[in-house]
């Protein structure tokens, strides 16, 4: 969905569809609509989203960025272990004001850390990613090629968290004793957000959405209980691929015949379901009980 930069989001959704309705696109064929992850966009009353389920008069299926959902968990613990942010390109913390020149500093002999680095297509990355790719590699051997220690990491943005972490792998290999809040975000980095980021990079479509949310809860879960609830109110605000309708989506495409089976039939049963509602159904995160996670 293209949307103005800023406004109500009463007026960003009657703008969308004006648009749409001037390229000739026929709202009663809109079935799904994908925004970032603002409540701008998602909030249940009164988003952009809600607001255009309104006016076409029926539920749409929702494509919220999941490449930005991945992305929260990580700001919101960075600032809990770091201080919050001062302006849109610069830090307060200890941490995040080294960030600015980390590509400079010498690499020294750090600790590997163990993590799952998943073989991607070096040609559906762009520069920033290629660096991810490539830093992550080298803390997982406990290695640094001399050409990664020259290379730019990114800007450092507070809209650009991929980057800052890269920032934050570049600082790494150049400490040899980093603070325990810096060995956490790394951590945190490279078994949860640079994993499940290259999943869904390599594995875009809707049906592989929910996978996706799931993987990043289970990642998590070796965070402490004082980190697991600032983490797990982000992911459950934000958990919008974990809805039914998303969750059958995943179930169609499954590997075993009656359960693709299940799946269609549960589909059948609630469009009729759908067709007396006489209500637009309110589009809600559902309430996941995401602490049996750390029992599997």
């Amino acid at each position: 969905m293209c949307s103005p930069f800023s406004g109500s989001a009463q007026n960003i959704a009657k703008i969308s569809l004006s648009d749409l309705n001037e390229t000739g696109f026929l709202l009663h064929e809109l079935d799904v609509i994908g925004c970032d992850v603002t409540v701008t966009n998602t909030g249940w009353k009164t988003g952009v989203i809600c607001q255009i389920q309104k006016q076409v008069k029926r539920k749409l299926l929702w494509g919220v960025c999941l490449l930005q959902f991945n992305e929260l968990p990580f700001l919101h613990l960075f600032l809990n272990l770091d201080g919050e942010t001062t302006a849109p390109i610069s830090f307060s913390g200890p941490l995040a004001t080294r960030l600015s020149k980390s590509e400079k500093l010498p690499v020294v002999n750090f600790k590997s850390i163990k993590c799952k680095v998943l073989e991607i297509e070096r040609k559906i990355l762009i520069k920033d990613q290629n660096y991810l790719l490539d830093i992550s590699y080298a803390i997982k051997s406990g290695s640094s090629p001399e050409e990664l220690t020259v290379r730019e990491p990114g800007p450092l943005s507070h809209s650009r968290w991929l980057t800052t972490a890269n920032r934050a792998l570049r600082l790494y290999v150049s400490i040899e004793n980093p603070a325990d809040e810096h060995k956490l975000s790394v951590s945190f980095f490279l078994k949860s957000h640079m994993p499940v980021w290259f999943h869904i990079k390599k594995s875009k479509y809707f049906t592989n959405a929910t996978e996706h949310v799931f993987e990043v809860i289970k990642s998590l879960r070796f965070l402490t209980e004082n980190l697991l609830k600032v983490i797990d109110p982000v992911i459950q605000r934000n958990e919008f691929f974990a809805l039914p309708e998303n969750l059958l989506l995943s179930v169609i495409v499954d590997k075993m015949d009656h359960i693709r089976e299940l799946g269609f039939r549960r589909i059948i049963k609630a469009r009729k379901l759908a067709s007396k509602r006489k209500s637009v159904r309110s589009f809600q995160p559902p309430k996941i009980e995401i602490s049996s996670y750390r029992l599997h």
